[in-house]
């Protein structure tokens, strides 16, 4: 019995220490846009667009004669890539954030809010590189939000906990035909020094 409630007790200590994070990454595209890139300093994107791939602007001026950019809850601007506007190859419009560093951490969640569109069966995914972009590796696809953003989405990273130099990206993909967009605002990434616990019963 006495083994059996250090067990219980261990196991409750070490799901509150887990309960706490460190916000190590923030992003809400509200403040001054590179120039060039019309994305946050620091960030980056590859395109086979000709309207530059991704951009940061407001709903109303995101949106386009078959495609409304709905406000988001929290904030004016996000990112965005409007392929009804262009009409252009947008197959593979990747937006990049700066590298991170996951080290002295043992499980990283990334929480974001998402807008999209897949009505001509666009694609929005969520990819890692873990050696400067050179490859890779799909972590999430994102369903269609009906018309409205999705708020709080959460993938984890934790394949990526401790490692020297992570890089994420969004990419869209309007798959070779004439299709809509997406959006992306409040990318928040969040280190713990333990593992996540799934304290649910």
């Amino acid at each position: 019995m006495k083994q059996k409630i250090t067990l219980m007790l261990a196991f409750m200590v070490g799901s509150v220490m887990t309960s706490f994070g460190q916000v190590f990454f923030t992003e809400d595209f509200e403040g001054v846009m590179d120039v060039t890139t019309d994305l946050p300093t620091g960030w980056t994107e590859s395109t086979l667009s000709t309207d530059g791939g991704w951009n940061t602007d407001n709903a109303t001026n995101a949106t386009s004669a078959y495609l409304t950019y709905p406000a988001p809850s929290n904030g004016t601007n996000f990112a965005f890539t409007n392929d009804d506007d262009c009409n252009c190859d947008k197959s593979a419009d990747r937006m990049i954030l700066p590298t991170q560093s996951f080290t002295g951490y043992a499980d990283v969640i990334l929480t974001h809010d998402i807008f999209h569109n897949n009505t001509a069966g666009d694609i929005l995914t969520c990819e890692v590189s873990t050696d400067g972009g050179t490859t890779w590796t799909l972590v999430n696809t994102y369903a269609a939000t009906a018309g409205s953003w999705s708020n709080g989405l959460t993938v984890a990273l934790t394949a990526y906990a401790g490692m020297p130099a992570v890089t994420i990206s969004f990419v869209y993909n309007d798959v070779g035909v004439w299709g809509y967009g997406s959006g992306v605002d409040d990318i928040q990434l969040e280190g713990f020094s333990a593992p996540i616990v799934d304290v649910a019963m």
